[in-house]
């Protein structure tokens, strides 16, 4: 042990979870192991299976019971292994032990629980609002992942506003790697838009679909998604769609007028960087999040972006996003026409979006967390 480096304790829990939050902390980790190791001395809490994510800095088990506890008592207890090996704990998804023996930082990626209470099941937004509630509280610093979602932060606890610290998300290496020569586009029958995201009702996927469909639009939609909650409206829309075909890699549906639906519940980066590169372009139409990591994914590949004006995701898109005001079909609908049928001003936006996806760097990324960690403790000192 290097007495000259911060002792820092990460909770594992995201790792593996195929979401916003597991792709967060594998970043967290990979640019801490490439660039801070004279700094830092990480070591990640979570099961034994989480060790392919944790980019070579040190495990330890914990269990997830423990990593999930939202309240104040028994937190210490918990959390007293962990306090001892540690000068500052990091909770990246914002759930966590809201302990008081070490200072937390708290990675709060959105406060949709609270702002969109309906898209969750019950269960859920019971235990995240407790859960946000206390680390946030408890925590010697807040981290979030754009200037709007501060500001909702802000608007819901005014008292946490001097905690609160902005660091823009970074992005796995794949996507800032050229194409192969030999690269084949996943779907080179068709012209396709995509969609990326957990199946879920914020994301406003059925939306979208029904946008879609009703549309002139001549391309398929091709969707990347695991499974959420509240899919019953989602599965009945699908249902109606046209003829089911399931192979092993997909699930697709053929609509009467020939356009496909093409589903993959998930795809490793280098697929989900092809397919990217090979779409007409994305569509974003979430109504609320912290950051929308598959925006920045797209852009740094050159794939144009159509996603929701007013939103944290015209933060990160910039001068690159085509956008859509609304909630209505319809008005998605004529958004996706002019997007497809404009292909000059995509090539442009996509321009502009691959040039500005490069201030969201590893640099950038690992500086910004350092400060943030060494305020942390210095607001604790």
């Amino acid at each position: 042990m290097n007495p000259d480096r911060i002792r820092i304790g990460i909770s594992g829990l995201p790792l593996g979870n195929h979401s916003g939050t597991g792709y967060y902390t594998e970043q967290l980790l990979r640019v801490l192991s490439e660039r801070g190791r004279a700094r830092f001395e990480v070591t990640v809490y979570g099961a034994s299976s989480s060790k392919g994510w944790t980019c070579g800095h040190s495990l330890k088990r914990a269990s997830p019971a423990t990593l999930r506890w939202p309240l104040r008592p028994l937190s210490d207890f918990w959390m007293r292994d962990i306090a001892r090996e540690s000068d500052l704990i990091h909770y990246p998804n914002g759930v966590g032990p809201p302990q008081s023996m070490k200072p937390i930082v708290a990675t709060l990626h959105d406060v949709s629980p609270f702002s969109c209470p309906e898209t969750f099941p019950i269960s859920q937004v019971l235990f995240l609002r407790k859960a946000f509630t206390q680390v946030s509280h408890r925590a010697a610093l807040i981290v979030t992942d754009s200037h709007w979602q501060a500001d909702k932060i802000r608007d819901l606890w005014p008292e946490l506003a001097h905690k609160l610290r902005v660091v823009h998300p970074t992005l796995s290496p794949a996507y800032r790697t050229p194409p192969s020569e030999d690269a084949k586009p996943p779907f080179s029958a068709r012209p396709y838009l995509l969609m990326v995201g957990t199946l879920e009702p914020r994301k406003r996927v059925q939306q979208a679909l029904e946008a879609w469909r009703a549309s002139a639009a001549e391309v398929d939609i091709c969707l990347v998604g695991r499974w959420g909650w509240k899919t019953g409206p989602l599965k009945s829309l699908l249902a109606k769609l046209g003829p089911r075909t399931i192979s092993s890699e997909e699930t697709s549906w053929t609509l009467p007028d020939g356009r496909k639906l093409h589903h993959l519940e998930s795809a490793p980066t280098g697929r989900l960087v092809d397919l990217y590169r090979n779409a007409v372009g994305l569509i974003y139409p979430s109504i609320f999040e912290g950051f929308g990591l598959p925006i920045l994914e797209a852009m740094a590949v050159g794939c144009p972006v159509l996603t929701r004006k007013n939103s944290s995701m015209e933060e990160v898109a910039g001068r690159a996003g085509w956008y859509f005001e609304g909630d209505s079909s319809e008005e998605l609908a004529a958004a996706i026409e002019e997007f497809v049928s404009n292909s000059d001003m995509r090539h442009g936006r996509a321009v502009i979006g691959q040039d500005w996806s490069k201030s969201f760097s590893d640099e950038r990324f690992f500086e910004e967390m350092a400060a943030a960690y060494e305020a942390a403790l210095e607001a604790c000192s």
